[in-house]
């Protein structure tokens, strides 16, 4: 199980707990998020191992697959969510993105909408 969770702390950095104490990377907006998963101690073929990629299934007939990521205003969702759409081969969504274009189509700011 160790080295295969991908843990983000409140100040956007990404943590493990291997080796019996916390290890943080550089915060991920400052170094993007690829180059800070790899200064922590996480494997993601212990990830897959360890069953990490489920097959999430609302009935029998429909298998989902989505990821939700949240958090506050410039966290690393964003980060996160792109590395993990790459390796899963997911489709990366942003509703942040979808909200502001719909702002701006309505000449509003993100702030005003």
């Amino acid at each position: 199980m160790k080295g295969s969770y991908a843990m983000v702390d409140p100040a956007g950095r990404f943590y493990d707990n291997a080796k019996g104490k916390h290890n943080y990377s550089r915060p991920i907006l400052e170094i993007g998020a690829r180059l800070a998963i790899q200064q922590v101690n996480y494997d993601f073929s212990k990830f897959v191992d360890r069953g990490g990629i489920y097959q999430w299934q609302k009935n029998k007939t429909k298998n989902y697959k989505r990821i939700t990521l949240s958090g506050e205003v410039a966290s690393g969702k964003s980060s996160v969510g792109k590395v993990l759409a790459e390796q899963l081969n997911f489709s990366f969504v942003s509703i942040g993105n979808k909200t502001r274009s719909y702002a701006s189509s309505q000449n509003l700011s993100i702030v005003e909408f």
